[in-house]
């Protein structure tokens, strides 16, 4: 069975034609709050949460706490995929910023999405990993602590729109996707949601290849 079933990508894309009209709707600049904002920016960073993690299988390992460190692994290894996967669509898509004014259905800006983070609007990179990264960690919870994963994320997203950098159907689209690639990535690497098999490296390279085949 593919890591991400049919049905599943046909949803994704069906979401990436149908949530961008929602940006008539919903604003990109919201009003500030800033400390929950600014909080929202540093845990949805990549640059933030991949040194962290890194940080903590160094220290697992120095204190031989072998039973975290194939856990690490496997969140390294699925936020190195949606960071990868973000940045190719980033530029594929070009899609220009809120506050460049160019309006919403501004697309396929290219070459300017290689090089300019401006056109790189889609889908939001900070997003993909907070959903990836916290509800990686949800699913081996129960209960209200699954909630306060989920409020996580839903600050990171208040902080992309609430700065101008993201339109409504990037931060939705990434949602969805991000909690696609944990779903898919879980299955692929220990068959169900709630087992703790050893970190296979196989098995991430096995849903690497089903996912862009």
């Amino acid at each position: 069975m593919n890591s991400l079933r049919k049905l599943e990508v046909e949803v994704i894309l069906l979401l990436f034609i149908f949530l961008i009209p929602m940006d008539f709707v919903f604003p990109s600049d919201l009003g500030r709050v800033s400390c929950l904002s600014k909080f929202g920016n540093i845990i949805g960073d990549a640059d933030f949460i991949l040194p962290l993690l890194l940080s903590f299988l160094c220290l697992f390992y120095i204190l031989r706490l072998e039973k975290w460190e194939n856990p690490i692994l496997e969140l390294l290894c699925l936020i190195v995929l949606t960071a990868l996967l973000g940045n190719l669509l980033k530029v594929l898509l070009g899609r220009a910023r809120p506050y460049m004014g160019l309006g919403e259905l501004s697309f396929f800006n290219f070459p300017e999405s290689l090089f300019k983070n401006d056109f790189q609007s889609f889908p939001s990179g900070h997003v993909l990993v907070a959903t990836s990264t916290f509800s990686w960690i949800g699913m081996r919870f129960k209960g209200w602590i699954r909630l306060a994963f989920l409020f996580l994320i839903v600050i990171v997203a208040y902080n992309r729109l609430e700065t101008n950098n993201h339109f409504f159907s990037d931060v939705a689209f990434s949602f969805a996707l991000g909690y696609a690639l944990t779903l898919g990535y879980l299955r692929e690497v220990k068959g169900s949601e709630e087992s703790w098999l050893p970190f296979d490296p196989l098995a991430f390279a096995s849903f690497f290849k089903r996912l862009f085949s």
